[in-house]
């Protein structure tokens, strides 16, 4: 049963002395003459030669200096300690943010990184080879973002009686062209320089790997129940601070694409609207009987329309499209209208950009066919 109160945490110490007076005698080199008389005979214990104490300190008393006292002492060696158990977890909870935005990071590009995934993932779902680069911890990600991307493609040089390789130096007009030619096959690509891509700062890995091996050493000491300094804890915030700062400002191209897709389809439309209300006959009768049966689009179309003038910003126009409840919009007219429905439809199985670029595509070529 723990001893431990509000404002002390206990340790058990196994001690090679040949009594328990000399066993006293190496804790007191740590804590003071002072230990001796705190020490009850409750708290010993004998058992295959070694003897045991069990006793609960105060924190100032385990400062990082006693601690290092008692590491390097090869007498004694600390079997149980609370306050570092409590530190580990404050350790372990600084460590989860940084594997969490490696992991995220990974998985971006799990497609370009597959082939130095261990084992065979030729039949796994995208999922399941996602799953799998979640499941890992923090070294085993350091290996991954060092393994080379480009072993795979050197590779491919000697297959098939090395085809690629002699095509290579046929169509090479001298050395240096060779070289050149030679070069995406042969340089060094890492997994984190295939990452650093989705960085809107992309960074060196220079930058990191220090904190992150440092980082990954301290959270498996906390794992593995090592004795946690106050140092440790600081030490492994400061890394943290430090990695995150680096790998979390991701891009997004789909949303910035897509919003200017919305933007650049809104106008053209309020543009064709404007040039000729024949050339979009088929649009606006989708549009009408929805429109009159719904209060609520009544009220988006003009917002879209305002918010899609020339000289109105993306950020203007993304705003905009928050206020929006989408999902009403969608039920209303794939409800009122059967050809609007039709419409709709094409965003079931494609991507919302895709099927906006296809849309703008098609009034374009109506409005060029009909001047």
């Amino acid at each position: 049963m723990s001893l431990k109160t509000k404002d002390t945490y206990e340790l058990e110490f196994a001690i090679d002395a040949e009594s328990e007076l000399k066993a006293l005698n190496i804790l007191a080199d740590v804590f003071g003459e002072n230990i001796k008389q705190e020490i009850t005979f409750s708290e010993f214990a004998k058992r295959d030669s070694l003897i045991f104490i069990t006793h609960s300190f105060t924190i100032e008393e385990l400062s990082d200096d006693n601690y290092r006292k008692l590491l390097g002492k090869k007498t004694i060696l600390i079997i149980k300690d609370e306050l570092s158990v409590e530190r580990a977890a404050k350790l372990l909870k600084i460590c989860i943010p940084v594997e969490t935005a490696l992991k995220r990071l990974l998985i971006y590009v799990w497609s370009e990184i597959v082939t130095v995934l261990k084992g065979k993932h030729d039949k796994k779902t995208k999922i399941e080879i996602c799953s799998k680069i979640n499941e890992q911890y923090l070294g085993e990600l350091l290996k991954l973002l060092e393994e080379d991307l480009s072993s795979t493609k050197r590779e491919s040089l000697f297959v098939n009686d090395g085809n690629i390789l002699f095509e290579i130096i046929n169509n090479s007009e001298n050395f240096a062209d060779f070289k050149q030619k030679l070069a995406p096959y042969t340089t060094p690509k890492t997994v984190w320089e295939q990452v650093n891509i989705m960085l809107k700062s992309p960074t060196e890995y220079s930058h990191i790997s220090g904190q992150l091996s440092k980082l990954k050493e301290l959270r498996d000491m906390a794992a593995h129940h090592h004795v946690i300094l106050q140092k440790d804890l600081k030490n492994a915030k400061d890394y943290s601070i430090h990695i995150l700062s680096k790998i979390t400002n991701v891009r997004n191209d789909y949303y910035e694409e897509f919003a200017k897709s919305i933007q650049d389809f809104a106008k053209v439309l309020n543009e064709s609207l404007s040039e000729s209300l024949k050339n979009i006959s088929t649009i606006t009768k989708s549009f009408s009987n929805t429109i009159n049966s719904s209060i609520t689009l009544k009220n988006v179309i003009p917002e879209i329309i305002e918010a899609s003038q020339i000289k109105t910003s993306t950020n203007v126009l993304r705003e905009t499209l928050k206020k929006i409840d989408w999902s009403t919009i969608n039920n209303e007219m794939r409800s009122n209208d059967p050809e609007m429905k039709n419409i709709l439809e094409r965003f079931d199985n494609n991507d919302v950009n895709s099927v906006i670029k296809e849309m703008q595509k098609e009034i374009d070529e109506g409005t060029n066919s009909s001047n």
